[in-house]
């Protein structure tokens, strides 16, 4: 089978996860909310899609990979993300979404099929060392979705996202270095290292740069998209702009405040 072949293949069996997911099930009536999700809705649902593409041929595991299984878990899996960040609850976003997909899909997959599933959505926001221990064991569908959802993070799309989800949650701005690099340390292939080491380096440039000595540009951009944690980061973006290019201090109008914010606005209008 050809690549072109192949990548036909594959495309369509996404389409009919999504249509089974859209279409004919719940996330019809979630649709709305789900499309409008800043921080863990569709866009992200689509680029962690193009992610696990980019990472499965380079891994050439692309006749391996259960495609119904990966994309299911894609799209569900931080599905009741929001609900944590706004009601500050305990119970894992995984966990909710694990009782969605059995009440709402298991019906569509074999037994097999949602064991992988429940393992993929259940374990993909593990952070602590134990995953060290017990992830050589888990489903390779299970270690994409981890993997491709913390390439997600990285970069200034990466740190876009985390000071807006942090101030939700009330946690310092001074904390995301030591997740960020909790992310790389924890990924499970060379090859996602790879793929995500340049945007890695970014965000984590970023992060020390502020944490050392509260960098005052990247301190500023921190505050601007804290003030508006909801809004779409395009809208922020083009704000950000419209503030003069010239700022009172040692700002020169190409600094790092507005480079940041040009690259964040090219990242999301192409994706609109």
């Amino acid at each position: 089978m050809s690549d072109d072949e192949l990548t036909k293949r594959i495309d369509h069996q996404i389409r009919n996860v999504f249509h089974i997911a859209f279409e004919e099930n719940q996330l019809l009536e979630l649709g709305k909310s789900y499309q409008a999700n800043i921080h863990h809705g569709m866009q992200h649902t689509k680029d962690l899609i193009a992610l696990s593409k980019q990472l499965i041929f380079k891994l050439k595991k692309e006749e391996e990979i259960d495609w119904k299984v990966l994309t299911i878990s894609i799209i569900l899996h931080d599905l009741f993300a929001e609900q944590d960040i706004y009601n500050k609850t305990t119970i894992t976003h995984g966990k909710k979404s694990v009782d969605f997909f059995n009440t709402n899909f298991k019906s569509y997959f074999s037994v097999e099929q949602c064991k992988k599933v429940e393992e993929a959505i259940s374990t993909h926001d593990e952070k602590s060392t134990e995953y060290l221990n017990y992830r050589e064991s888990l489903c390779l569908e299970s270690k994409i979705l981890y993997d491709v959802d913390n390439l997600d993070a990285f970069g200034v799309k990466g740190f876009y996202r985390y000071v807006a989800i942090y101030q939700l949650k009330g946690i310092p701005f001074d904390h995301i270095l030591g997740n960020v690099e909790n992310r790389f340390r924890l990924l499970n292939f060379n090859e996602s290292k790879e793929i995500g080491r340049v945007e890695y380096e970014r965000i984590t440039c970023l992060c020390k740069n502020y944490n050392s000595s509260r960098d005052r540009e990247v301190s500023f951009i921190i505050s601007f998209i804290a003030l508006y944690p909801s809004i779409s980061p395009s809208k922020i973006a083009i704000e950000a702009l419209l503030l003069p290019a010239y700022l009172p201090g040692s700002w020169d109008n190409r600094g790092t405040f507005h480079k940041y914010f040009e690259e964040l606005y090219q990242i999301y209008s192409k994706k609109n």
